[in-house]
């Protein structure tokens, strides 16, 4: 199975330099966030990226967490709705191996879940107003949201 789909995803990603973006875009995120919150608080901090299925990994990133040694670790997934197959597997698989292999006594906290953050929406509602905006002419638009409940 995965066979069929690898093939299929090598022609996607051929499309947009060979490669999947995720990393790249993720260590743009990280940097921006580190840099936005250097300047609003006043305090050592780092900011770690760990991925589910591809490097860095949690074992990776826990073995620079440990060497780190912070007072406590905030767990932010970038999924902003909650789904057992994303969110809740990414934070199990994190704060299990971070127990096997940290103290469990560094403090821990998860940002989760944002879907109907007022900011999170205003942002999506200025990029596809900015869209509709640069084109020309346009009879009507359709707009796909997919939703899951759990």
């Amino acid at each position: 199975m995965s066979f069929k789909r690898e093939k299929t995803a090598q022609k996607i990603y051929s499309h947009i330099g060979g490669k999947s973006p995720l990393l790249e875009e993720t260590e743009k995120q990280a940097e921006a966030l580190k840099e936005s919150l250097s300047q609003k608080i006043n305090t050592n901090f780092e900011v770690f990226i760990s991925m589910r299925y591809w490097h860095p990994m949690s074992d990776e990133v826990i073995m620079k967490l440990k060497k780190y040694s912070p007072d406590e670790v905030i767990l932010l997934p970038l999924y902003p709705q909650f789904s057992t197959a994303t969110t809740f597997s990414s934070i199990s698989d994190f704060t299990e191996k971070m127990d096997k292999k940290m103290n469990k006594d560094v403090a821990r906290k998860v940002i989760c879940c944002y879907p109907t953050e007022q900011s999170f929406i205003k942002a999506h509602v200025d990029l596809i107003s900015k869209e509709i905006k640069d084109k020309k002419i346009i009879e009507y638009y359709f707009l796909l949201m997919g939703y899951q409940k759990e």
